[in-house]
């Protein structure tokens, strides 16, 4: 005889954040501290005579990054490092995807 359940996970939902800059301007500080901060890539891939797309997805989770994104809150230069840590502090992970890609000017 089986004994049924009814199981749920309730998950919140969470507008995203979003931001886009140029990558030859300040603008992207906070997007250039993470990748060079976490992201395996060979070249500088902000400041470039030679750009190249790419996409960099990572999981950071308060436990283990809040510290990198607490001590990016006294970096002046680094602009919305406070809005994210606090995000990452009140939910506890949060995914990330950085990509780079060309538009056309309009």
């Amino acid at each position: 005889m089986s004994n049924w359940k009814l199981s749920m996970l309730a998950e919140p939902v969470v507008p995203s954040w979003t931001s886009e800059h140029d990558c030859d301007t300040n603008g992207a500080e906070f997007q250039r501290a993470i990748l060079r901060g976490f992201a395996d890539l060979k070249d500088y891939p902000i400041f470039s005579n030679k750009h190249e797309g790419f996409t960099f997805e990572k999981t950071f989770t308060f436990k283990e990054h809040g510290e990198f994104f607490r001590g990016a809150l006294t970096m002046a230069s680094i602009r919305y490092a406070g809005d994210f840590y606090e995000l990452l502090k009140r939910y506890g992970t949060i995914k990330v995807t950085i990509t780079k890609l060309a538009k056309e000017k309009e």
